[in-house]
């Protein structure tokens, strides 16, 4: 036995709270994006009538939706004791070290949880519902270590599902890695501020902070 273990139960309620919480950032994000939508864009947007181009595509709405069903579904499958889905076979696989990856687990959910909800207020604050000569460049937050922390958030949710449900099931949030466009954000915002950007990319990591030695 390792020296932390997670209970069942307690692994049950992670996932319940981690679905809970994806849940309540996603309402949070477009309360958000209301609340700071700048005058000029506001007015644009009026001007523009009922049309709306951009907004969520079908990707978008999977990407979100699978981690919140997925999660709450397990974590109430385990706290109920119904036991359909959460460690139970033929859903469950046991590996090697169980309890140390069910560890890792809930750390890589919750730092997930936290790089989410600091990558969506930034975004909705000073991105979203902006005109283009609004924006700025974020270099804050965690912003200031990664240049894209809501697609790291996505894949340490993914990760931290998988090892704490270390079920079949929890592979489906895997869907949200097909959605990854850093790529292209990366060209977008070269385009958008130039040099600016150029050197913050240069400085920083994609999904990991780039830490340079001392001259």
């Amino acid at each position: 036995m390792g020296l932390l273990v997670i209970p069942d139960l307690a692994v049950a309620a992670l996932l319940l709270v981690g679905g809970i919480w994806w849940t309540l950032i996603v309402v949070a994000w477009g309360a958000w994006e209301a609340r700071f939508e700048s005058p000029g864009h506001r007015s644009a947007r009026l001007a523009a009538g009922p049309r709306k181009e951009g907004g969520p595509d079908a990707w978008d709405v999977v990407s979100f939706v699978i981690p919140i069903v997925v999660s709450i579904g397990l974590g109430v499958d385990g706290l109920a004791g119904t036991r359909w889905a959460l460690y139970s076979p033929p859903w469950s696989f046991a590996v090697p070290g169980f309890d140390a990856l069910r560890v890792l687990g809930g750390v890589s959910l919750f730092i997930s949880l936290a790089l989410f909800t600091a990558g969506a207020y930034l975004t909705a604050k000073y991105v979203y519902n902006k005109l283009p000569e609004e924006q700025i460049l974020l270099t804050r937050g965690p912003y200031r270590y990664v240049r894209h922390p809501i697609y790291l958030a996505w894949g340490l949710t993914t990760l931290g599902m998988i090892l704490l449900s270390l079920n079949v099931l929890a592979f489906s949030t895997l869907i949200v890695l097909f959605h990854w466009g850093w790529r292209e954000e990366d060209d977008a915002l070269a385009n958008q501020f130039g040099e600016r950007y150029i050197e913050y990319r240069n400085r920083t990591g994609a999904f990991l902070p780039r830490f340079r030695r001392p001259r």
